[in-house]
């Protein structure tokens, strides 16, 4: 895939090595066969001293999220005004057993959250179970992070928000109402 998961390409290489990479979880792993077979080969490369010397190294110091392994993912987008009214969606992904995602306004310019959190194409790219958008218009950088979540819960009180496009299901509210009745919703059903 191309442009963002927009254009297929096709190549044809004419070269005796190719190496290729895809991001993790790019496709679903194959059944096992035991009728298919390989052959490992291992080379040794020459290498040449490297004119880069490391001066310094700083650890970036940020929380624990792992958003590439999470089954279930929380998104939260310009429909929050506060940074502490993120608490609404943290608490929903805590009590589904997700993880805190956000999209990138959240992240770069506001930093509310994280770049951990950050979903999309300069941030992480995910594949859970169930992603629910809370609060974020749906551009196509965020899209590409999110697109191979199984089903995507969007949640917009804009109806026309690009999000919706791509949900499989929609609710058309702000968060600040629809997030608190959800959260009720489901701790009645697990306490039922």
């Amino acid at each position: 895939m191309l442009l963002s998961g927009n254009t297929n390409g096709e190549f044809v290489y004419n070269a005796e090595r190719i190496v290729v990479t895809a991001n993790p979880k790019t496709w679903e792993p194959l059944e096992a066969d035991s009728g298919r077979s390989g052959e490992t080969k291992t080379f040794s490369l020459a290498e040449s001293p490297s004119k880069v010397e490391l001066v310094q190294v700083h650890e970036k110091k940020g929380e624990e999220v792992d958003l590439a392994q999470a089954k279930i993912v929380v998104g939260a987008g310009r429909g929050f005004k506060k940074q502490e009214d993120l608490k609404l969606a943290k608490d929903l992904a805590e009590l589904l057993g997700g993880a805190l995602g956000c999209s990138r306004p959240l992240a770069a310019d506001l930093k509310w959250l994280g770049e951990e959190h950050w979903i999309g194409l300069s941030g992480n790219e995910i594949k859970p179970r169930l992603y629910i958008a809370c609060g974020i218009s749906g551009q196509i950088q965020h899209i590409t992070g999110c697109r191979g979540a199984k089903t995507i819960v969007a949640i917009n009180q804009d109806e026309d928000a690009p999000i919706f496009e791509h949900a499989d299901y929609g609710i058309v509210g702000d968060v600040y109402d629809v997030l608190p009745k959800l959260a009720d919703h489901l701790k009645a059903k697990v306490t039922s």
